[in-house]
C-alpha cells in the first residue's frame, strides 16, 4: 500500500505538494501506527505503572 502510495506520487509530482509531502504524510502515519499502542498500553495499566514506581522509589537497597 505504501509503495503504491510513493509511486502515484512520483507519477503525479505536482499534486498535493510532490514527492516531499508523500513522504513526509507517509513517515507521520507510520508514527501515529506505531505510538497509538504503546498510548493504549499506557492508559489501561497507568495504575500499575505507577504503583510500580511508587515502591521502586521507596525501596531501599
Amino acid at each position: 500500500m505504501c509503495k503504491a502510495t510513493v509511486q502515484s506520487g512520483q507519477e503525479q509530482s505536482g499534486v498535493f505538494g510532490g514527492e516531499q509531502a508523500v513522504g513526509e504524510g507517509l513517515n507521520a502515519g507510520i508514527l501515529f501506527l506505531m505510538t497509538v499502542p504503546y498510548v493504549l498500553l499506557f492508559l489501561f495499566l497507568r495504575k500499575r505503572i505507577v504503583g510500580f514506581l511508587k515502591e521502586f522509589a521507596s525501596a531501599k537497597g
